[in-house]
């Protein structure tokens, strides 16, 4: 079937105006057809979950780096070969979850592979892992563990001292003496609220709230109500910890530790920082 164009007509392509074209072309379809290594991602990478945690009750510096490498340890005569690495920022206390990318085509099934972890904060080394990980055998869970320990030339870094307000602070000693748990076997705490000034917790039986004054070292309760429960025991320790509270003048706090003193000096409370997650 014959087909009629009535259409603009268009000269007969020259030799040197078919053979610039021809060149683009080429050059367009080599360039669709390739692309840059470090821009395209795998569609068949997997993922290892791991949960990174040490045993010492310590807070790490700010700014620490939590690193998870998995590596090939098939041969024993030389240094391991990386496969891949991640690196992510130390926030909160452990464990740290963290998440490395692989190519399954990397792996072969006669080969050994460890995961290996590390915590760094600057160029010193906190904790490294020290037991070989196999992250391809049969786990008892979705997250592969690592237990790091603490590197020897480590110093544990001091810790920060607490803030006064909106930490919370449990009771531990009233005027010499330890504290026992409240009713229902909860510990007495309070609350400093920097928002309005305002305290609040528990002393035993009852909640309590109310305000207090705070300049530079000085803290000073105003009045304290509290719930009007009676409970079987405690009674007596929750009227002399609210007691003791009206009789603050200064205050101290070392690390989680915070002291409270009267006006003579003495040391009359103390309280722990406790973190909530």
């Amino acid at each position: 079937m014959n087909v009629l164009y009535n259409g603009p007509t268009f000269p007969p392509f020259t030799g040197l105006l078919y053979t610039i074209l021809i060149a683009v072309l080429t050059t367009l379809s080599a360039c669709a057809g390739s692309g840059s290594g470090t821009s395209q991602t795998n569609p068949d990478m997997k993922t290892l979950k791991t949960s990174v945690f040490y045993r010492e009750r310590m807070m790490l510096p700010p700014g620490s780096i939590v690193s998870v490498t998995l590596e090939d340890v098939s041969r024993m005569d030389t240094t391991s070969e990386m496969l891949s690495k991640v690196a992510v920022e130390a926030t909160g206390g452990p464990p740290y979850q963290v998440a490395i990318n692989y190519d399954p085509a990397a792996i072969k099934e006669k080969k050994s592979y460890n995961l290996r972890a590390q915590i760094y904060n600057g160029e010193q080394l906190l904790f490294s892992s020290t037991e070989r990980i196999d992250p391809f055998k049969p786990q008892g869970n979705d997250h592969i563990t690592i237990m790091l320990q603490k590197s020897a030339g480590s110093k544990t870094p001091a810790k920060p001292d607490s803030t006064l307000t909106n930490t919370y602070w449990k009771l531990d000693m009233l005027l010499g003496k330890t504290m026992e748990l409240g009713a229902d076997g909860k510990e007495l705490y309070m609350v400093l609220e920097s928002e309005n000034n305002r305290v609040r917790g528990f002393s035993g039986c009852n909640n309590f709230s109310g305000s207090f004054k705070l300049e530079d070292k000085s803290l000073h309760f105003g009045q304290i109500i509290s719930t009007q429960m009676a409970c079987m025991e405690g009674m007596e320790q929750e009227f002399s910890f609210l007691q003791t509270l009206s009789t603050a003048d200064y205050f101290k706090i070392t690390a989680d530790e915070l002291l409270i003193y009267n006006s003579s000096g003495e040391p009359v409370i103390r309280f722990t920082a406790r973190y909530l997650q």
